[in-house]
């Protein structure tokens, strides 16, 4: 069983950008009134249909606390994709839910269950879900969820599954719809003729830090003294509220500071990586919405039109750890709007490099769905935590933490060497300039050093460029802080340090 099914809405290995158009109309809709629908109802104990006050069918799925939270109260509803048109397309799954009292699961792909789970003989079992963990719990008035998903083109069934996985409490589903998208993005690593990257900068190797985009001197000078040569700056996007006019407000508020950013790194001998820092939510409005697409499109024409020509700009990173399940069946998908971001960029600025980072939150497995775009100087991302159950223990108050290296759990360098193989093979492919835009370990766990110096010399023995996470962001990430999740002062030194100063020494061994 696999732990998560790739939202990958990009597409795949092309020369030309140009897509299908998508289909308008569901491919189909759940018919509560149907006998097949209403013999999975009556296989779950807990589930029932109710009509509401506009005499719409509800589908009800109530648990008891007394119970317990082993049940799995689900709904099956077998959906016959290849007939309905949706085998070897991307899916958007949609319906509204109501949820009272639903208790936060012991993991995150417990809880309300809204899934298409399938079997595709060429890519086996997978579980591809349509809620994110914060949407599986709580209690929440009536409300449109959806996101897309998926669907392998020798994929025949499908089960849609409603319900209540160990947990308990309520939840309610209606208009539930599945819409057919554009056609599913194929793997670069399944073409034969794959198109090459072409690069007319000659830019150093990368190796850096992210850094806050307020323009602080002694932040460049202290990582200029460190050794770094360049910072990611993180022009963050991320409001309490990711509303558009919050969007905005942010990113006049990074163009403004741009110019001193740019002379700052004039100064020090620092390249700039321009980072348009989105998250999950922000992310949604910028890629899900078409004036918030608008709004990424200005930022850069505009950035483009500060940088171009500086000397101390390494590149345009387009957009931080996209995440393309908020797209709806008719959006654009992730290559497609790259590619406009490209060519308006490119209208202004013909040489910089840009950065394009992969689908779900940069991860590399998803690096082979996008395309070798027709373009010069186009660099690849990634980012890498992993194992998170080791690098994501943000909990500064547990008795005790994953550790590495782990032998029962084989968590050493080999370990890293195999989450990394599809950007490796990317690379082969491809040729392209691979960009390691974010790797880090919280700083109490303990063997985090061994971890970052593991990380940067296979980044160097495949000639990638890299950026730690983070330089003077949260003392969570800082390698300026101790092991001890208790103490928020600085420090002098520590074995994490040690590890970032020597992976930046190579920047001195390469000038001399």
């Amino acid at each position: 069983m696999k732990s998560f099914v790739f939202t990958v809405l990009s597409v795949a290995g092309l020369a030309v950008l140009s897509l299908p158009a998508a289909e308008t109309s569901s491919a189909y809709r759940v018919d509560f009134s149907s006998p097949a629908v209403k013999q999975a109802v009556r296989r779950c104990p807990y589930a029932r249909i109710e009509k509401d006050l506009e005499h719409t069918d509800v589908l009800i799925v109530e648990v008891p606390e007394s119970a317990g939270n082993s049940v799995s109260a689900m709904v099956d509803i077998p959906v016959n994709l290849a007939k309905n048109g949706m085998a070897g397309k991307m899916i958007y799954g949609e319906a509204y839910l109501e949820n009272e009292n639903v208790k936060k699961p012991t993991k995150s792909y417990l809880g309300i269950k809204f899934m298409l789970p399938y079997n595709s003989p060429s890519q086996g079992r997978s579980y591809p879900e349509f809620l994110t963990p914060k949407q599986k719990y709580g209690t929440a008035p009536w409300r449109k969820l959806g996101s897309m998903i998926q669907i392998p083109s020798d994929v025949r069934l499908g089960h849609l599954t409603l319900g209540l996985q160990n947990t308990t409490g309520k939840v309610s589903f209606k208009n539930i719809c599945l819409y057919p998208g554009s056609a599913m993005p194929r793997s670069i690593f399944t073409m034969k003729e794959v198109p090459r990257a072409v690069y007319t900068v000659n830019s150093p190797r990368q190796r850096g830090a992210m850094c806050p985009a307020k323009p602080v001197e002694k932040n460049f000078a202290d990582l200029k003294k460190m050794g770094g040569n360049s910072m990611r700056w993180i022009a963050n996007v991320n409001a309490k509220e990711a509303t558009l006019p919050a969007i905005r407000t942010a990113m006049e508020r990074h163009l403004a500071n741009l110019d001193q950013a740019l002379e700052l790194a004039e100064k020090y001998g620092i390249m700039l990586t321009i980072d348009l820092h989105a998250n999950r939510n922000s992310g949604a409005v910028l890629l899900g919405t078409p004036a918030g697409r608008d709004a990424v499109v200005d930022f850069w024409k505009r950035a483009a039109a500060k940088c171009r020509g500086k000397s101390a700009v390494f590149g345009y990173d387009l957009l931080n750890e996209p995440h393309t399940s908020c797209l709806k069946h008719d959006d654009p998908l992730l290559a497609a709007q790259y590619d406009q971001i490209i060519r308006e960029i490119r209208a202004i600025d013909p040489v910089t490099p840009i950065i394009v980072e992969s689908d779900y939150m940069s991860h590399p497995d998803t690096l082979q769905y996008l395309p070798v775009f027709p373009y010069e100087n186009i660099i690849y991302s990634v980012h890498v935590y992993a194992p998170m159950e080791l690098t994501h223990q943000l909990n500064p108050k547990l008795a005790s933490y994953n550790g590495y290296p782990d032998a029962a759990r084989k968590w050493e360098k080999e370990y890293l060497r195999k989450f990394l193989v599809p950007v490796k093979k990317f690379q082969e492919k491809t040729g392209a300039r691979i960009y390691i835009g974010e790797f880090g370990c919280i700083r109490w766990a303990p063997g985090a050093d061994r971890w970052l110096r593991d990380c940067i010399e296979l980044f160097e023995e495949y000639g990638w460029d890299w950026a730690y996470h983070a330089f003077r962001e949260w003392q969570g990430w800082s390698v300026e802080h101790s092991d001890d999740p208790g103490n928020m002062a600085p420090v002098e030194m520590t074995a994490r340090k040690q590890a970032i100063l020597d992976g930046f020494k190579r920047n001195q061994e390469k000038e001399k």
